[in-house]
């Protein structure tokens, strides 16, 4: 055995430093106006994409119908109601309008968090109380007919049009059923469901006030075109007051159903004749609801003054009024909604 001058020592290993298996960030509080503004700009941009959602998908799916028609060797002529016979025309419309308009808000339900009672409220309501809200609203939105007359004027006075394209009126029975249905029936059904369901429940946790006016915005875009936003805003703005008030949405879609159905009603007896005495009766009913919409207004102011009072519960915002309708406009999707409605008016206008 060979003797070494030192003994053997082996090679010392290098260890670095414990370091846990993640870093550990610190958590930084957030603004929490600055998490309010963007919410309040994410649910706007949101909402106005629904909407136009909504407008698009209802063009598309009527196009799509028709070319499914042609293809199946239905004759598509041109002439009223798109070269198709009234009663075809009227169930197409129908069918798009409930596809197209209602499928955008149905996958956003679909996907919220909310419960269903906040997206479609339905409370018990009163039958005296449901019944007066229902009488006041129907009496302001045929006096909402004066401000979108006023316009119309105006709009003519300067040289463009203030007429809006009308759909030829039916002919027979059955057309005329369906087409009573598709102004009467289903829109108030399904814009209810989205303007003061989806759209006014998102926007309530902002304020009611706010929730009001801007879902009343939306709704006012939704028509696109200048005389119908004048109208569809104040009645917007009615039906969101009542639906906060009452906490329940069939009494909108009631009210709604009463301001369609009373216009088709008029517009078919007139076709069917066309007199200076049902001129008479038709001004009369008009003015009828209106005094019944006062009544009704008087009635509340002595018995259920809570209508007019603050709701209770209500949020207190960190900004101005003015601050959040300013983050609820500057967002692409109320901007691209507001493109839509501007070249649609644009179209309507010098037609």
């Amino acid at each position: 055995m060979v003797n070494q001058p030192y003994p053997y020592q082996p090679a010392p290993q290098y260890r670095a430093p414990y370091t846990p298996p993640y870093a550990v960030r610190p958590v930084i509080p957030q603004d929490p106006k600055k998490v309010y503004s963007k919410s309040v700009r994410r649910d706007s941009n949101r909402l106005s994409w629904m909407v136009l959602a909504g407008i698009f998908g209802m063009s598309f799916l009527y196009l799509f119908l028709s070319i499914g028609l042609r293809i199946f060797g239905y004759p598509l002529n041109l002439g009223q109601f798109d070269g198709m016979s009234e009663e075809v025309y009227f169930a197409l419309s129908c069918l798009y309008y409930v596809v197209g308009m209602f499928l955008p808000f149905l996958l956003m339900t679909l996907v919220s968090k909310m419960s269903a009672n906040e997206l479609i409220p339905v409370n018990r309501v009163g039958f005296f109380y449901g019944l007066l809200c229902v009488l006041l609203g129907a009496g302001i939105c045929l006096v909402a007919n004066y401000p979108s007359n006023l316009v119309s004027y105006i709009l003519e006075e300067i040289g463009l049009s203030g007429e809006l394209p009308e759909t030829p009126l039916p002919q027979g029975t059955v057309g005329s059923v369906l087409y009573f249905v598709n102004i009467a029936i289903i829109p108030p059904f399904v814009e209810e469901f989205a303007f003061r369901g989806v759209i006014l429940s998102r926007l309530r946790k902002y304020g009611n006030g706010f929730a009001v006016f801007a879902s009343s915005i939306l709704f006012a875009l939704f028509h696109g075109n200048l005389i119908q936003f004048v109208f569809a805003f104040i009645c917007g703005m009615i039906f969101a007051y009542i639906v906060i008030k009452t906490g329940n949405i069939f009494l909108t879609i009631l009210l709604h159903a009463i301001n369609n159905g009373f216009s088709v009603i008029t517009e078919l007896w007139y076709q069917a004749s066309p007199t200076d005495q049902t001129d008479l009766i038709q001004t009369i009913i008009f003015f009828a609801i209106i005094g019944l919409g006062i009544i009704a207004l008087v009635l509340m102011i002595i018995r259920h003054r809570e209508f007019f009072k603050k709701t209770p519960g209500a949020v207190s915002p960190p900004y101005s009024f003015g601050r959040r309708f300013a983050m609820f406009l500057l967002n692409p999707g109320f901007i691209a909604l507001f493109a839509y409605f501007v070249f649609s008016t644009i179209e309507f206008l010098t037609m």
